[in-house]
Formats: structure tokens, sequence, C-alpha cells
């Protein structure tokens, strides 16, 4: 029942939703890929990093930053 709430805030784009949405990424996986789903769907940009520190290093999160009308963070030149 749970999972069909969340999955229905995504569908009606529940902005106000959000934080909440954001704090159940740290709950249940089945929850966790409902909010995530939902997250995308409401387009949010304060989920925008939430979601992109989700993504595995490996993987490029440019096309989430993309979606969100964003640029990814650059990254600083190190210095010796």
């Amino acid at each position: 029942m749970v999972q069909a709430a969340i999955e229905a805030l995504g569908r009606v784009r529940a902005r106000d939703a959000v934080p909440r949405l954001i704090e159940i990424l740290g709950e249940e996986p089945w929850l966790q890929l409902a909010a995530t789903d939902a997250l995308g769907e409401i387009g949010d940009p304060l989920a925008a990093p939430v979601l992109v520190g989700l993504v595995p290093k490996a993987s490029s999160p440019s096309r989430l930053w993309q979606r969100y009308g964003k640029s990814p963070p650059r990254k600083r030149p190190s210095h010796c």
C-alpha cells in the first residue's frame, strides 16, 4: 500500500512530497525504487543531487543533471 502511494505521488508530480520521498531513499529497497521513480517523475531540482549520489561511480550522471536543467559540478583542478 505504501509503494502504491509513493507511485501515485510521482504520477501527480507532488512537489510537496519531495522531502519525504528523499527520506524514503534510506528505507526498504522496494520503497527506495518507488521513491526514485517518483522523484524522477516529479522532476524537482531539489532531488537531483540526491539521485546523482545514488548513481554508481562508474556511471555518468550527466543525463540526470540534464533532466533537471542543470550542469554537473565541475571538478576542481588538483594542485600538487
